[in-house]
């Protein structure tokens, strides 16, 4: 089984919590590497993410993408202002890996694994999907307007993605994601999700939302995702209701993350379990943003009683996005 991670310094105390949980509750796989495309991880900080995989008795390999931002086309410089730049580290897949490997899962750093991924690293089918994913719960009309999808095309989280690096490789994956990312990043919101699902459309594998848990599948309820998405409608009741139980991977995506501080996070515990068996127990919470978390856990909260509220919230916001962005663009050209 074959893992890859992109991250920057700031991100390592998650990335090292991942990389426990992972191994902890994969004991039982023979082979388990660990590969790490570091956009500005210390030396010191690597040392002890290599002690970490060793303890376990597996291996980290390290590539370098330090000059990630030098890759990056020059008219894409707004983008890299408002996002750390590691989130496209996925657009040099190719290149870092080595040319023997043929499929990896690559995960976020903030993703915390909770079960074997055996069921999951052993689907990725034979019918010229490119990659497996887990469909996104709730995303913007207009981000897929912006993509030329269909209302109900499915859209995918990229935190979580089983990829067929062999097709990878033989489509030129890399370079057209690049390229695509390029001709979108003026508009585009999600950045590197945004490209794969635009440029990957109809080549995406949809698979069990146990492998991509994040909250929004917890406060929302099935039938409301399925009325706002005819695509969810791929998700059973009984495989929603399952994943709900037992999430063999947490994503910590979005605003109510486990390590800032006043959080109401449900999975924090899951997190914190990992975060203490590493180098990086003692990392501080984050703080500054209590009554925003306070706030955020009430919407979250009601969502189950008054979904059409938080939808009202969540189309609000989007319009806020495109506006912020569609102004920021302009006063750059």
């Amino acid at each position: 089984m074959n893992i890859v991670y992109v991250s920057n310094e700031k991100y390592v105390p998650h990335l090292a919590a991942s990389i426990c949980s992972v191994c902890d509750n994969n004991r039982k796989e023979t082979v388990l590497d660990f590969y790490v495309i570091s956009t500005g991880i210390t030396e010191d900080s690597l040392r002890k993410l290599a002690a970490l995989c060793s303890s376990y008795g597996r291996n980290l390999t390290v590539s370098d993408l330090h000059d990630i931002k030098n890759r990056i086309q020059e008219k894409d410089s707004a983008f890299i202002s408002k996002f750390d730049i590691s989130i496209l580290g996925r657009f040099f897949l190719s290149e870092l890996l080595p040319e023997d490997i043929d499929k990896v899962l690559y995960l976020d750093c903030d993703t915390i694994v909770t079960s074997s991924l055996s069921g999951l690293y052993n689907s990725l089918p034979e019918d010229g999907k490119i990659i497996a994913a887990v469909m996104e719960p709730t995303i913007y009309k207009k981000t897929k307007q912006m993509l030329g999808m269909n209302p109900d095309d499915p859209y995918f989280n990229s935190g979580v993605l089983l990829i067929d690096l062999k097709l990878w490789r033989a489509s030129e994956v890399d370079e057209k994601l690049r390229e695509y990312f390029d001709s979108i990043s003026r508009e585009s919101i999600f950045a590197d999700q945004d490209a794969i699902n635009g440029l990957l459309k109809g080549q995406i594998k949809s698979v069990s939302p146990k492998y991509n848990f994040f909250t929004n599948y917890r406060y929302f309820d099935r039938n409301t995702l399925v009325n706002t998405d005819s695509s969810y409608s791929e998700i059973t009741e009984e495989e929603f209701e399952s994943s709900r139980r037992n999430p063999a991977v947490i994503h910590y995506c979005g605003d109510e993350r486990p390590w800032i501080h006043g959080n109401h996070n449900p999975f924090k515990k899951e997190y914190y379990k990992y975060l203490d068996m590493t180098e990086w127990k003692d990392t501080p919470e984050e703080t500054g943003k209590e009554k925003y978390m306070f706030l955020y856990h009430i919407m979250n909260v009601s969502t189950k009683a008054f979904p059409a509220v938080r939808k009202t919230i969540s189309d609000t916001y989007s319009k806020k996005l495109y506006k912020n962005e569609n102004r920021s663009n302009n006063s750059k050209s």
